[in-house]
């Protein structure tokens, strides 16, 4: 299975769980094997399949030409490990890469990637809509498979709310909105936190907790700086570990997932695995609110 991102996502870990529990062996290569590194790992470890996730490593190019030539290496990597007899199985989490300065450029690979691998899965319906379409691809080809639940790696018994909220210095009588995850442009992250500011900012009776690591130095500024005078808004930076997950669910009372491109969201699945409510519009917060306090009055 590559690329291997169970270090910052235990999405794959949970996968290989599910499939090792089926019988399957699954192998992470380690290291990083230059120019055809997916043929040389599969090379160098053996197997009859590889299971294909985030080609982000292996095609990249801050420059339009770079990123195509890349590409182009690629698909050529792949190709040589379906010439050799092994399955390629891709599994779409994202049309295009997060942050992307060369979408169609991608889509034009996806597009023949999608021709040489055996088969393509993904997670819902919708997504699978979107990878025909985009991908001009048959969808006789395309797979929907159930995502893994995280309650494997997260067993009950989990901490009650007031617990929780007491670990992490939190009231109990506020309602908590949770942003939780790699925290970066395309998650609307700022603009959380502007819409928050502009509603709610001198509001004690709602809290925004974001917790996860800032994608790079630059948008950890701009975040810190966005929310430097709100008593109401708290950012525990740095990655969540698995042990603390809980903690952060059971405190929250919905999570907010404003993304502004995503396909499968792992902040989504947690959320139903933990029961709570997905908010994925500003104005829904506003919904959420107002419900709460219909609630008390009846």
């Amino acid at each position: 299975m590559l690329p291997d991102y169970r270090k910052d996502n235990p999405y794959q870990e949970l996968l290989a769980i599910q499939m090792e529990r089926n019988g399957d062996q699954v192998v992470f290569p380690s290291g990083y094997k230059r120019v055809f590194p997916l043929f040389r790992a599969i090379r160098s470890q053996g197997g009859e399949q590889l299971h294909l996730h985030w080609p982000d490593p292996y095609f990249k190019g801050q420059y339009a030409v770079v990123k195509f030539l890349y590409g182009i290496k690629f698909l050529i990597d792949i190709l040589l490990i379906r010439i050799s007899g092994v399955k390629v199985e891709w599994t779409v989490h994202n049309i295009v890469s997060h942050n992307s300065r060369f979408p169609e450029i991608e889509k034009f690979v996806y597009h023949l990637l999608s021709k040489i691998v055996s088969k393509i899965m993904v997670h819902d319906t919708s997504v699978k809509n979107q990878v025909k379409l985009e991908y001009r691809v048959k969808g006789t080809k395309i797979e929907i498979i159930e995502h893994p639940s995280y309650e494997i790696l997260y067993p009950k018994p989990w901490p009650g709310r007031d617990a929780a909220r007491l670990e992490l210095g939190i009231d109990s009588d506020k309602i908590v909105f949770l942003h939780l995850g790699m925290i970066s442009p395309y998650k609307g992250t700022l603009e959380l936190i502007e819409f928050w500011r502009e509603k709610y900012h001198s509001s004690s009776e709602v809290y925004l907790l974001l917790a996860g690591k800032a994608i790079n130095e630059d948008f950890r500024s701009q975040v810190v700086q966005a929310i430097s005078d709100s008593a109401n808004i708290k950012w525990d930076q740095g990655f969540v570990s698995h042990e603390m997950i809980p903690n952060y669910f059971q405190a929250a009372d919905a999570v907010v997932v404003p993304y502004k491109k995503i396909t499968t969201s792992g902040s989504r699945i947690l959320a139903r695995d933990f029961g709570k409510i997905s908010i994925e519009s500003l104005d829904g917060i506003h919904e959420f609110i107002e419900n709460i306090g219909s609630q008390q009055k009846g």
